[in-house]
């Protein structure tokens, strides 16, 4: 289970960006509250899934509604899982190591990132498993923009590969096989980024956050993989006062 906080980045890359950090409300209250009812959400397909996600009060805006609900889980997911179990609220296996986000988990991230998913917008999905949560952010980014999907597993990043294309999704794509350490050079930057593996320090956090363009965010669990985390969103700002 995350708990979630909202923090800001100063405009400043590097030297400014930790110690500029404070903690925002940037969460809505139905927001937070969804986060413990996580046994009132699931379905029997993905569009009685969106509508639980939405009572729920976890899916809020619009676009990203519209999103999920032209994005069918079942198409990411390895065959032979179950309709009640594709479309549970709950983790399922993709591969030996790897596993796909809940729903609530990925409309959490989307709905943190959303106004930072825009389209022409550049995006990056940092252990992207199935390819799920990426072909989201394609969705929001639309044809001019660019999402790039990153995980260290080859055979997942062909099967996301597979699974975006397939969904037919118009964006520009990068898909590499990395811890994301590589990805990350220093002249890289992004509207959105996603990290789904836990860091484990905030060092860590300010290191990915140089990586945002102005007005850019970056959403990613802080702790240990083995414990509870915290869902930080880091956003940066357009400008310095």
């Amino acid at each position: 289970m995350y708990t979630a906080i909202t923090m800001l980045a100063s405009r400043a890359r590097r030297t400014c960006v930790r110690r500029s950090f404070s903690i925002l409300g940037g969460m809505s209250d139905d927001l937070l509250i969804s986060m413990n009812m996580g046994h009132s959400i699931g379905g029997t397909s993905q569009a009685t899934l969106v509508d639980s996600l939405i009572n729920a009060g976890v899916l809020v805006t619009p676009r990203v509604q519209d999103a999920f609900r032209s994005l069918d889980r079942g198409q990411f997911v390895f065959p032979g899982h179950n309709p009640s179990d594709i479309y549970a609220n709950r983790p399922l296996k993709i591969g030996t190591i790897a596993t796909i986000s809940t729903p609530q988990q990925h409309a959490q991230v989307i709905e943190l990132l959303a106004a930072h998913l825009q389209p022409g917008h550049r995006a990056i999905d940092v252990g992207c498993g199935s390819g799920y949560l990426a072909a989201v952010m394609a969705t929001l980014v639309g044809p001019t923009g660019h999402v790039t999907g990153v995980d260290i597993v080859p055979s997942l990043v062909e099967f996301s590969t597979a699974n975006v294309t397939k969904a037919g999704v118009a964006c520009n794509f990068t898909w590499t096989t990395s811890s994301g350490k590589e990805i990350l050079a220093p002249t890289a930057s992004f509207d959105g980024i996603h990290v789904g593996v836990a860091v484990e320090s905030m060092d860590q956090v300010d290191a990915l956050a140089t990586h945002l363009n102005p007005g850019g965010a970056l959403v990613v669990p802080l702790g240990y993989a083995a414990s509870e985390q915290l869902l930080l969103k880091v956003r940066r700002l357009e400008s310095v006062v």
